[in-house]
């Protein structure tokens, strides 16, 4: 019993391997985007991003359902982690737990080293807009106190209305 549901439990890593290099695939091309300033290809990185985490959640739900089987079936709790389960796995079984867990552990560690990366490019890309924000605001109210003294109120304020309708 416990020797086909390792088999599933195994199908259910492998796809959530598959997932989780998508995810790491998708991280990379969003990296690329960010650098080149590629809005479009950015946004379409955002929604595969979305999709696979939503396909990664449904598959985290089988896992659990799968360990827990297993976990009966072993007498571990059913609580149980992938590496306290596979203690109880015969050793072939034990093995191949154990491969495709440093492989999922090693590629959940470039998604997460590259979403730090995109992390930062957002933020800098954003202080980038702040920071040119401020200064078209800074201009335009400096070309408004001159349009004001020239012109009156009204110009200055048609000004700036011309200028917040942009932005």
């Amino acid at each position: 019993m416990a020797k086909g549901r390792f088999h599933k439990l195994e199908q259910v890593l492998l796809n959530e391997l598959d997932a989780l290099k998508a995810l790491c695939a998708a991280s990379q091309r969003q990296n690329e985007a960010l650098v080149r300033n590629d809005r479009e290809t950015f946004l379409a990185t955002v929604r595969e991003q979305d999709q696979t985490v939503a396909r990664m959640s449904e598959l985290e739900i089988t896992r659990a359902r799968v360990v827990s089987l297993m976990a009966v079936d072993l007498c571990v709790p059913p609580s149980a982690s992938l590496l306290q389960l596979s203690r109880s796995l015969p050793e072939v079984e034990r093995r191949r737990a154990l491969e495709i867990h440093q492989e999922l552990s090693r590629v959940a560690v470039s998604v997460s080293e590259l979403n730090r990366a995109n992390e930062a490019l957002v933020r800098q890309a954003l202080e980038h807009t702040q920071h040119a924000i401020s200064v078209l605001v800074g201009q335009a109210a400096g070309h408004q106190d001159s349009l004001t003294r020239t012109h009156g109120a009204r110009a200055g304020g048609l000004c700036m209305g011309l200028l917040n309708a942009r932005a």
